[in-house]
């Protein structure tokens, strides 16, 4: 859309509207995201799950998903961006029911499949719609529709979850549903992409898409928006032409965010965000909470679908960049302060040897200190002296007498709060934006594979890397990937906010110095260096060569 453009207030009601129509697409398969954390509570007593199967059923979507990402990107290209939005209907309601009537294990798993393959489908075209029908003005906003559907879905199965408790297979149904719903408001109510359908050569289409999206039907204001869309669309065409889609890939407007967005994305895994996601039980009784806990995983898919709205709009006026580093510098402290909390409480010879976990009055009379027996004389001295301390005193690291500290409970909040923040919503905000035009559909569905590649191996690993490494091990390896990844972002990530689409391509382009006159330096925020007076740029990152 033109950036300079004035639109009426019908005009930005519509792209509004317009946009989360196409972003909740991904509300069914959000709800997909998180359906595992509380489903596989009751699948255990009613079908009888070993660790394996319980694995395979919390992370079988995430394997399958990237098939639907890449699928994707030929969908959006060939059939347009409002087909491939109806398409995910189909595997999405399939699966939800194969789970909600008469489910067998091997039904299950096939539901997941589906599921998994829908949530491919939607990962990419509610962004690229979005940056497509909106302006600059509202892409920042609207760029994190998807993550914030996302959230509702998650937060919904965990609501769902806590009313129905071990009733997995009515919510199971309400997710067919849902699915249903949004493809039925999108059928009626969304127009295709206005640049989509001046790609495939329907100017008279694209002219009453853009129409219905600027809320006006003065001809003038249309033909002066199509003329720029046809103007950018040749540009893009005469830098590209001929070119097949690998070869494209290999510009530097194409291969330079590519590989930094999904390194980024790789980061985004390593931190555990999605764990907490797809464990969300299991990862709050991991960092040291045990009571009310599906009243505690609610709270937290509350909190999560409000820092996003918060993050939202911090990142349309602070920046992408700035708002991905404030969420890694908060996070990396809320990790390794639940990893020593877990090391203190498994380590500590009070906690190991004591009976801190239980109501009961501490009778240590059974347990070793040290690894050395007690002796009988010394046993009832350090009852009768340790029974009043146990019974009186809470500690700042586990439990005592059936309460929750307060240190667990604090760092889990601060991690949902800070991992939400940034790291959680600003990949995706990137995804429909940082890509060139004649590279986005294909990149967008590379990128999204392999996020959700990564997703399916942290989820696989994460029960076994409990197993094996312990809690605190998991939460310090995730405290150290935040770190690691804030350092990245700090080197790499430009900022894209208040940047037209063909502004941010041309920073690719222009870093380059065979794509780049020697005479005009493309500065980060669209301007450039003429007779030796170049604009300052808001943020400078480091080069992306």
């Amino acid at each position: 859309m033109e950036p300079d453009a004035v639109p009426s207030t019908k005009g930005i009601i519509v792209q509004i509207l317009c946009s989360l129509v196409a972003c909740a697409a991904i509300l069914s398969p959000g709800m997909n995201m998180g359906y595992s954390a509380f489903a596989l509570k009751g699948m255990r007593s009613s079908l009888d799950l070993s660790t394996d199967q319980e694995t395979w059923i919390a992370s079988l979507s995430n394997l399958v998903t990237p098939i639907g990402c890449l699928l994707s990107g030929p969908i959006l290209e060939r059939y347009g961006r409002k087909c491939t939005l109806l398409l995910v209907a189909i595997p999405c309601s399939i699966g939800w029911f194969l789970m909600a009537i008469q489910p067998t294990l091997g039904r299950i798993y096939i539901g997941r499949i589906l599921t998994g393959l829908a949530t491919g489908l939607a990962s990419t075209p509610g962004s690229v719609y979005a940056a497509e029908c909106t302006l600059s003005t509202l892409r920042g906003y609207l760029m994190s529709g998807s993550t914030v559907f996302i959230s509702l879905g998650i937060l919904m199965v965990n609501v769902l979850g806590l009313l129905y408790k071990d009733n997995w297979q009515i919510v199971a149904g309400i997710g067919g549903v849902v699915s249903l719903l949004v493809a039925a408001l999108t059928l009626v109510f969304l127009p295709e992409s206005p640049v989509w359908l001046l790609s495939k050569g329907y100017e008279s289409k694209a002219a009453a898409a853009l129409k219905t999206l600027r809320g006006t039907s003065r001809t003038e204001t249309i033909q002066k928006e199509l003329a720029t869309l046809l103007s950018n669309r040749r540009k893009a065409e005469t830098i590209g032409g001929g070119e097949g889609v690998w070869r494209r890939l290999c510009r530097p407007e194409a291969y330079k965010p590519l590989i930094i967005l999904n390194v980024f994305f790789l980061f985004q895994q390593l931190t555990g965000i999605y764990v907490a996601v797809s464990y969300t039980l299991d990862f709050v009784k991991d960092s040291g909470v045990t009571q009310d806990i599906g009243f505690i995983a609610v709270m937290l898919g509350a909190l999560r679908l409000l820092v996003i709205f918060v993050g939202t709009c911090c990142s349309k006026t602070l920046g992408r960049r700035f708002t991905a580093i404030v969420s890694g510098v908060g996070m990396t402290p809320c990790l390794l302060l639940l990893a020593f909390d877990r090391y203190s409480s498994s380590h500590s010879s009070v906690h190991n040897n004591l009976p801190l976990f239980s109501s009961n009055s501490a009778n240590i009379s059974s347990y070793s200190l040290l690894n050395t027996s007690l002796s009988s004389t010394l046993v009832p001295l350090l009852n009768s002296t340790l029974t009043p301390l146990v019974n009186s005193t809470l500690p700042v690291s586990g439990t005592v007498a059936g309460q929750t500290s307060w240190v667990p409970v604090a760092a889990i909040v601060l991690y949902i709060v800070f991992s939400t923040f940034g790291f959680l919503i600003i990949p995706w905000s990137l995804l429909g934006e940082i890509y060139p035009a004649k590279s986005r559909e294909v990149a967008c569905g590379i990128t999204a594979c392999l996020a959700y590649l990564f997703n399916f191996a942290i989820v696989k690993c994460y029960p076994y890397m409990s197993r094996s490494i312990g809690s605190y091990g998991v939460f310090a390896f995730f405290g150290v990937m935040a770190l690691i990844g804030t350092l990245f972002v700090i080197i790499f990530l430009p900022e894209t906010q208040g940047k037209t689409l063909a502004e941010i391509e041309q920073y690719f382009i222009g870093s380059h110095p065979a794509h780049s006159r020697p005479e005009e330096e493309v500065s980060l925020n669209g301007g450039s260096k003429h007779n030796g007076h170049p604009k300052t740029p808001i943020v400078k990152p480091a080069n992306p060569s």
